[in-house]
């Protein structure tokens, strides 16, 4: 009886140490929508904010979904504006992140095809 009841202690504390783990993982990125240019760079995919001075890096699913719109428009010729929530695992500041900032991008809405410089 003694046992049963240590195991179940032990088995609720670590359930509750599971979850405030990941919800510390969650407070941890930080999250906002701007409007930025999306472009598919020989290197890498980039988002510029206006205003900023710095291409974050784009890495995640939606990221495939976004080249594949503009390689079908044209890669080279062409940028994708929009509204896009990002996240970042630093505190966001938009104008404070810089190049090697990785970001993902959650939604992009509101996309326009632009003709690139």
């Amino acid at each position: 009886m003694h046992r049963a009841c240590i195991l179940t202690t032990f088995l609720a504390l670590s359930t509750l140490a599971h979850a405030q783990a990941s919800l510390d993982a969650q407070q941890a990125k930080s999250c906002q929508w701007v409007h930025a240019r999306y472009e598919i760079y020989v290197e890498r995919d980039s988002l510029w904010i206006p205003g900023s001075k710095h291409f974050l890096n784009v890495s995640n699913d939606l990221d495939k979904k976004l080249n594949e719109m503009l390689e079908s428009k044209g890669w080279e010729d062409y940028a994708l504006w929009g509204d896009f929530h990002i996240c970042s695992a630093k505190p966001f500041q938009p104008t404070q992140l810089d190049g090697t900032s990785d970001i993902e991008i959650d939604i992009a809405k509101n996309l326009q095809f632009r003709k690139r410089y």
